[in-house]
């Protein structure tokens, strides 16, 4: 018996890296998945695998970028399986490019992909899930919300968004038994190899010594697959006590992320003048600042 037995599936952007390894690591545990992705080839190859070691699949090829491919893409479940009980929103892309420099269409790709995307897909799949009154809904993130990317503005903004859905989503859906979390995935992924270009170009811009090769960077870093366990488990009946958080795993780590909250007050009953916040905010808070990723490696 598989944790996910008769569990029906949609994982977006699951054609190659990390969502291919969720998909076939949701197969595995006895869902039948749906595997999306916009090239067709790639994703016929990856529902041939599934199949291959004796699990269900089937092809759907759409853009979740737009309203209308999202709904087809959750039809597709319903109309090959009878329902959709779980989705992983895990479609992406990635343009990294300075706030001066990025161009409209740079900015709009992760808005429309990532954040869109997780959007579309899971007001369909809740519509589905609501009936069944059960379900899962993982997104993923990005630790450029809590703090910063250089170049990162587009992704930022996205992944920030699908942060701020997965809370509001576990508020709405609770009473329905559909629970909403978001995975900061902590893997390899195709998205990742122009930021690992990046550093690399800066580093023997330097002029350091013994800089590794993009291959042997890729080498040491962790494997998609060996962070699918979080995932099957969050979309198991088992984690039914967890909703609306934000979770890391790599391969040695499962971490759970604080929401922003309050951490330092300034308080005076009668207000403050102008003199009064210049005198007293900077004392009050400049030990309590929080962390931005002014260290990133590439930055001169």
């Amino acid at each position: 018996m598989g944790l996910l037995d008769g569990r029906r599936a949609v994982v977006t952007g699951s054609s190659r890296g990390i969502g291919r390894a969720y998909a076939k690591a949701l197969a595995a545990a006895g869902a039948k998945v749906v595997v999306n992705g916009t090239t067709k080839e790639l994703v016929l190859q990856v529902v041939d695998e599934i199949r291959a070691a004796g699990a269900t699949a089937v092809p759907g090829v759409e853009s979740v970028a737009t309203m209308e491919g999202a709904e087809r893409l959750i039809k597709t479940c319903i109309d090959s399986y009878g329902g959709v009980d779980i989705l992983v929103n895990n479609a992406g892309v990635v343009a990294e490019r300075m706030m001066f420099n990025m161009t409209e269409q740079e900015f709009k790709g992760p808005m429309m992909v990532d954040c869109f995307g997780t959007f579309f897909c899971s007001r369909f799949a809740a519509i589905q899930m609501r009936q069944q009154r059960w379900g899962r809904i993982i997104n993923t993130g990005d630790s450029s919300p809590m703090h910063g990317l250089l170049g990162g503005t587009n992704v930022g903004a996205a992944k920030g968004g699908i942060h701020t859905m997965t809370m509001i989503w576990a508020i709405e859906l609770k009473k329905y038994n559909i629970t909403s979390n978001c995975i900061i995935p902590g893997a390899y992924s195709r998205t990742a190899e122009p930021l690992i270009r990046k550093q690399i170009e800066v580093r023997l811009g330097r002029g350091e010594k013994n800089v590794p090769t993009f291959e042997e960077v890729v080498a040491t870093m962790v494997k998609p697959e060996e962070i699918t366990p979080l995932l099957v488990y969050l979309c198991s009946a088992e984690a039914d006590w967890i909703t609306g958080q934000i979770m890391t795993m790599n391969k040695g780590k499962i971490s759970l992320w604080s929401h922003p909250t309050e951490i330092v007050q300034l308080l005076n009953p009668d207000g403050f003048t102008l003199e009064q916040v210049r005198a007293r905010v900077r004392p009050a808070f400049e030990k309590s600042l929080q962390y931005l990723a002014f260290d990133s490696p590439w930055i001169k």
